[in-house]
């Protein structure tokens, strides 16, 4: 596999797993959102620990989906000379 393969193939990788995690992180947010106003005493929810690990695999996805493009670039300049 070459560079510019392995660069795009980065970037689909990097694009799926931001957007599932962006999702996921809406969803949990509004979903903690609902269960709050149902309920007005001050406990815990399993959403309150999965939004900062989903917040952190969006950001990392987001790196690597930056990665690619940047390999990319490389890969094509490299390629022209």
């Amino acid at each position: 596999m070459n560079l510019v393969e392995g660069a795009k193939r980065m970037q689909l990788a990097g694009r799926w797993i931001c957007t599932a995690a962006a999702l996921l992180l809406v969803l949990s947010l509004f979903l903690s959102a609902v269960l709050r106003s149902f309920h007005r005493g001050d406990f815990f929810l399993p959403t309150d620990l999965a939004t900062p690990l989903l917040f952190l695999v969006a950001i990392s996805s987001a790196v690597l989906w930056l990665t690619g493009r940047i390999l990319e670039g490389f890969g094509k300049d490299a390629g022209q000379k």
